[in-house]
């Protein structure tokens, strides 16, 4: 059952209908840092977030990793689509911004982290179950839970499955930070539940892992040197996992079916508001916490009109 051709299911899930209404961890993560931010960025679609190097980078890393693991090819390979990938990108979408002005250095560290990154040895160790693994399982009513998982392997001696998420990093995490976080801890607990559901795995035989692949020892102080790879393991307990399903179908709730969208700086989440690009913009955000039904109403008024 999971040796199907997952990238004609990849293609599919990409295209999936409108019919059904559908939430990843990212636009959860979204909702949860700033309700009214998803209200505009996601529901209403009326702006977008601007392209950033650090997004850029993460992309182009992902997809020399996922190409090497699925075509088998030598480091020199995945160097050379990691530098074409992120060069393209930057041309198209960051010239002349101040963050181009780091391009030469985020590809020293780029080429870094994919030498220093053996993927050879992950197909030594491990059988291969899925890269960008695909998942559209049903929630409730019409709502539906959709993600990439970036590789799952299964050991070749244990028989374990083990999920795995790049995640690249200007630096080290502080992992003990990031295991307080329910929010962070809630993707790999999704991925976990739903792949476990959908193919009848036991949910103990199955480990969690982010590899953090970090550019820098020190982001402040990038004359320390490049930074190595750092594996973080995610323990997850039925309770644990049952108190994150919990809260994405509050999410679910809170968006599709209440439309109540409050802002981070009037919730007691105000830090989430520091790097928001829209925290000046009265028009965007202002102090008053119903402003977005304005932009509910605008909306409906606008379908209407379109008929």
């Amino acid at each position: 059952m999971m040796n199907n051709d997952k990238e004609l299911e990849y293609q599919i899930l990409k295209n999936i209908g409108t019919d059904k209404i559908h939430i990843s961890f990212s636009e959860f993560s979204k909702f949860q840092q700033c309700q009214h931010k998803h209200l505009l960025e996601k529901y209403l679609g009326l702006i977008t977030e601007p392209p950033s190097i650090h997004l850029i980078f993460g992309n182009s890393v992902h997809k020399a990793i996922e190409i090497g693991i699925k075509t088998k090819c030598d480091v020199t390979e995945r160097v050379t689509i990691f530098r074409e990938d992120f060069s393209k990108e930057m041309l198209d979408k960051m010239q002349g911004s101040p963050d181009f002005r780091s391009f030469g250095d985020f590809i020293e560290q780029g080429e870094n982290i994919i030498r220093y990154l053996i993927t050879e040895e992950i197909l030594a160790q491990y059988d291969i179950v899925g890269v960008e693994y695909p998942l559209y399982e049903h929630l409730y009513g019409p709502f539906h839970f959709k993600g990439f998982i970036d590789l799952i392997v299964r050991d070749k001696i244990t028989g374990r499955y083990v999920i795995i998420d790049w995640k690249t990093s200007g630096e080290e995490w502080n992992v003990p930070k990031k295991k307080k976080d329910n929010v962070f801890l809630s993707q790999m607990r999704f991925y976990k539940y739903f792949f476990s559901r959908k193919h009848n795995v036991d949910m103990e035989e199955i480990d969690c892992r982010y590899v953090v692949l970090n550019r820098l020892v020190n982001k402040n102080l990038p004359q320390m040197g490049f930074g190595k790879l750092q594996e973080v393991n995610i323990y997850s307990n039925a309770i644990d996992i049952e108190e994150s399903l919990r809260l994405l179908a509050e999410s679910i709730k809170k968006i599709h079916i209440d439309n109540k969208f409050l802002k981070a700086k009037l919730t007691g989440q105000k830090g989430n508001c520091f790097f928001c690009a829209h925290k000046n913009n009265i028009g965007l955000c202002n102090g008053d916490n119903t402003q977005y039904l304005q932009f509910l109403k605008e909306s409906r008024q606008t379908k209407l009109m379109q008929g």
